[in-house]
This record gives C-alpha cells, structure tokens and sequence, in this order.
C-alpha cells in the first residue's frame, strides 16, 4: 500500500512538471512574438533589408530589396540589391527569405508597378500600407541604407488642412501634421519622419484612396475663384473637413417653425382638351425659402455672399403634406428643380378633378390661409366655380328636325352648355359616375 501510494505521488509530481514545462515554454513564446521580426537577424547568415527611398512622385516610396548579413562588429553590412521575382512564391523564394519577405513579396506584386527588372517598387495606397506595415514589422526596414538604426512604429500625429498664400492673391492648400514629417499616399495614411527614424498613423485623414490622392496633388485657386470656390466647398462639403480658403459670411438658423408656401399654376398639353392643375409646395425659414428636396435634415443654401443653413423641422413638413394628401391630390417629385408637385394623375377622370379642386378651394384653403399659410396664384391659373344666374332654351324647328340650345347665363356672360358637358357625355357610363363629395387617389410621401 506504502508503494502504491508513493508511485501515485511521483505520478502526479511528473504531470505537474510536464504542464508547468508547456506553459512556460508557451509565457516564452508568447514574449518572444514582438521580436520576431529580429529572428532573421539573430539567426545568423544572409538576410533581407527593405530600405525605402523617395519616388519619382511627391509622397510617395519606393523600396529596394538587399541581401546583406550582419559584420563581426555588429553592424548591418551594406550588401547587394535583388529583385523579387521569386520573392512571392514559397517553392521558388531563396534560403533568405523569411515567410514574412514572403508576405510583402505578394504584396508588392500587387502594386501596378512593373514586375520585371524592375528593383525599385513603389507603395501607395492600401497595398503600400499593408507591405510597409509587414516591413516595419520585420524590424529590417530602413530609410535609404543600413548605417541608420531600423525604422520604429512612431505614434499616431494629427492631420491640419490649412491654405496659404501663392503670390497674386492666389491661395494652395497645406498639409501638415501637428509634428513635421512626410505624408505618404496610402491608405490608411502613414507618415514618415526621417530624422526620428518612424513610421506611423496619421489621425484626422478620413478620406478615401482619390480623394487622399487629389487631396495630395491640388491645385493652386486663383485669386478671382477664390469666393466661388469657397461657397461651393461649403455648400456641396456637407460632410468634408476641408476649411474654405476664404473666409464666408454665415447664418445659421435653428429651432424655427417652417412657414408653408403653395404656388398654384396651371400646364397645358396640346393632346388634352383641359388644362391641368398643380401646386407647388415650398417652405419658408425665417425668410429663407427651401425646397423639399433634397430631403435633408440639414439645408443649406446661398444668399448673395452669404452661406445660409437650415435645421428643418422634418415632423413639420410632413405634416405639411399629408394635409394635401387627405384633400385627394397625389404628389410627384420634380428632382430637378427639388420641387414636390401636387395634382392628380391620368387615370383620375376628369370630373373627379374638378369635384376635388372645387372642394379644396372653397373649402380647405382659406383654412390653411387662416392658419398663416402663403399662397401664391400664378396668372395661368384661372380655375374658379361660380354660380348659374340663369339658363336659356332655344329651340328652332325646321320640318321634323328640331335645334335644341342651352345657354348659361354666368356673371352676365352667355355661354354655350355644351362644352361643359363634354367631357361627361365622353366619360359616362351607368351606375358608375361618381358623386362630388367622393374622391380618394392613392398618394405617396417622401
């Protein structure tokens, strides 16, 4: 029994030791993984270095591959440049290359530089941050040649748009960041400061791969674009951080009730025997007319020099609209002039739209009037109901044939009956004309 039990206690002291031998080895592993990059180094023998150089184009590298090793005195040696033709591919890579030389290898085929004896290959955009991000990970990379220390990853520094003057008046966009350095043309975009030896993030650029890349290459303003530039930066830059080069009288216009503008106006078709009726809707805030569209909770707009922009009250306006609505009229969008139009459509027969245009008239829009709604008649316009003073009959009779003529007397005017009838004698059918007080078209909103 003694044996057994002194068996068990060995036992488990070994299975103690084997699991604390694997986990230490894992803590090692796991504290050794930022300094991967330095294995190819401390493995002795050849190896790879990236030193990056400036390219033809302005904010942007290119990089050159050397095969090198380190001297009995320490130091880097310069070694020999290669190209990378069998870089990327892992059954063709030399002794060299590391499965991270790889990784950039695949990345750098990726640019739009040629391939072929080609030894310096540019980085830009998403594929030039990915490879330089690998290289400075290796811990081989360097600015221009070995003599210096490898580049480090440098803390993340602040973007600032400014302009400046260019003689005549004229003004360029700067770019700088909070602490000098150069900027590059990728994406996400890097910085790089030769003198401190980093490479890192840039804060503050959030734009995308053209926009960086014409951000990078503007042109200069001349002094005569400057106001037109500038109120068009503001008004179409809803949502760019782009600073104006000149600086624009603003207003800004909040918490305002908007006021509702209808324009009622009249479009004649040659192929229809009437014309048809609309009414334009609009709103007013503080005195600054706005359209519906675009339907933006954020208006804005200019005013002579100045840049006017309006908090819309959207639960406002929609109620707006619902009330045309409920009168019977279906709405159309005019984007081109960012109009909202009301009126009926074509399959609305023609009695229906007179029967709601009477009742909306007579009786819905002196109410809205009462309530401080503007309303504006254009000169075309001229739909109106009045009432019959008196109607004449005149028959002529002529063997068995007979001319029957009614005649309405309106506001001292006689006028024929019939061509007010036409269109019902055209439209009619039997137990299917529709009462005056009765009409409903499906509508829709924005």
């Amino acid at each position: 029994m003694v044996a057994a039990c002194l068996k068990y206690r060995a036992t488990v002291g070994q299975g103690d030791s084997r699991q604390g031998d694997a986990s230490l080895a894992w803590l090692n592993q796991f504290m050794k993984t930022d300094q991967a990059g330095d294995d190819a180094i401390r493995a002795g023998g050849e190896f790879l270095v990236y030193l990056l150089m400036p390219a033809d184009v302005s904010h942007e590298l290119s990089v050159r591959f050397h095969v090198t090793r380190r001297l009995k005195n320490g130091q880097i040696g310069k070694g020999r440049q290669t190209d990378m033709h069998n870089l990327a591919e892992s059954y063709l890579s030399p002794a060299y290359a590391s499965e991270i030389d790889r990784q950039i290898g695949r990345l750098i085929k990726l640019q739009d530089t040629p391939f072929w004896n080609n030894r310096d290959y540019t980085l830009k955009g998403e594929t030039g941050f990915l490879a330089l991000s690998k290289m400075l990970q290796s811990g081989r990379c360097f600015w221009q040649d070995t003599r210096r220390p490898a580049l480090q990853a440098g803390a993340p520094r602040t973007l600032q748009l400014d302009w400046q003057e260019a003689g005549r008046g004229s003004r360029r966009l700067r770019l700088k960041l909070d602490i000098p350095a150069l900027l590059l043309n990728t994406l996400p975009v890097l910085y790089l400061d030769q003198e401190a030896g980093t490479l890192g993030p840039v804060e503050g650029a959030d734009f995308n791969e053209k926009q960086w890349e014409m951000l990078l290459a503007a042109p200069l303003v001349p002094a005569d674009v400057l106001p037109d530039f500038s109120q068009q930066l503001l008004l179409k830059g809803t949502h760019c951080p782009l600073p104006p080069p000149l600086e624009i009288e603003t207003l800004e216009i909040r918490d305002q009730p908007p006021l509702h503008l209808l324009y009622l106006y009249s479009e004649r078709d040659s192929e229809l025997p009437f014309p048809e009726h609309r009414i334009r809707l609009r709103y007013a805030y503080d005195g600054h007319e706005t359209r519906v569209l675009p339907d933006d909770a954020v208006h804005k707009q200019l005013s002579g020099n100045r840049l006017i922009t309006v908090h819309r009250d959207k639960a406002a306006e929609k109620d707006t609209q619902q009330r045309l609505f409920d009168a019977g009229f279906h709405a159309y969008l005019d984007e081109q002039q960012g109009d909202m139009i009301f009126g009926h459509d074509e399959q609305t027969d023609q009695l229906g739209v007179v029967s709601c245009w009477q009742h909306f008239l007579e009786e819905i829009l002196p109410d809205l009037q009462a309530e401080g709604w503007q309303v504006e008649h254009d000169a075309d316009f001229q739909m109106q109901f009045v009432a019959i003073d008196n109607w004449d009959v005149d028959i002529e009779a002529d063997n068995d044939w007979f001319d029957l003529r009614f005649d309405l007397d309106i506001e001292g005017r006689k006028l024929p009956l019939l061509p007010f009838i036409t269109e019902l004698l055209t439209s009619y059918e039997p137990n299917s004309l529709q009462e005056p007080s009765t009409c409903h078209w499906e509508t829709a909103s924005i």
